[in-house]
């Protein structure tokens, strides 16, 4: 659940004597305390036991900004809590009950190659992302999506949405800058049907229709 955060501190984390190293301390606390009453104590063992106090200058990061709402060929750079960026550009959205796509595959022989797999649906349809990205594979991006994006849409004239996880179509390894993802008949034929991924405090709308 952390990992936009970067990698965090375990129970095999030690720090040399004169040597540092940022790690994350992920913390339970009650959400009524004030950020002004945020404070940390640690015992510090040596040849005396001390009892250190720390204040912590909390940075709440639990309000939800909006990062924008992006359609076909509008990249999008998605910002990590712990400063790093993914970026990519969707090409091209297209829904369907049956698409091919490519596979890697190894023989038992280990003769290696990719060849045309036929994705099909008997019960709702198949929404299949193509994108450019130095970041992202297909195999990466779907999963980035069942991490992070909900997919968002509307019913008839309804003005409220309905939200659904995200699934990937693909049961084997795909190859090449391609998503494939699972829609409810009343997803596919929603007009108003979006995925909007959240990275901890920020929010982005990739809009499909």
């Amino acid at each position: 659940y952390f990992d936009d955060f970067g990698k965090g501190a375990d129970s095999n984390t030690s720090i040399d004597v004169g040597k540092s190293k940022n790690v994350y301390l992920i913390f339970k606390v009650k959400d009524n305390l004030r950020n002004s009453r945020f404070v940390l104590y640690y015992q510090e063992i040596g040849i005396l036991t001390i009892l250190r106090k720390i204040k912590i200058n909390v940075n709440d990061i639990s309000n939800i900004k909006d990062m924008g709402t992006y359609s076909v060929n509008n990249p999008i750079t998605f910002k990590y809590t712990d400063g790093s960026e993914k970026k990519i550009n969707i090409i091209n959205n297209e829904i369907s009950d049956t698409f091919t796509y490519k596979r890697y595959y190894c023989s038992m022989a280990d003769v290696c190659g990719i060849n045309d797999v036929v994705l099909k649906r008997n019960k709702g349809k198949i929404l299949k992302i193509s994108f450019t990205s130095s970041d992202f594979e297909g195999e990466d991006f779907i999963d980035f999506l069942v991490r992070y994006g909900k997919i968002r849409y509307r019913v008839g004239k309804s003005k409220n949405y309905k939200y659904d996880s995200v699934a990937n179509a693909v049961s084997t390894n795909s190859d090449g800058k391609e998503s494939f993802i699972k829609l409810t008949d009343k997803e596919a034929e929603s007009n108003d049907l979006d995925i909007v991924c959240t990275l901890r405090n920020k929010r982005y709308i990739i809009s499909i229709k």
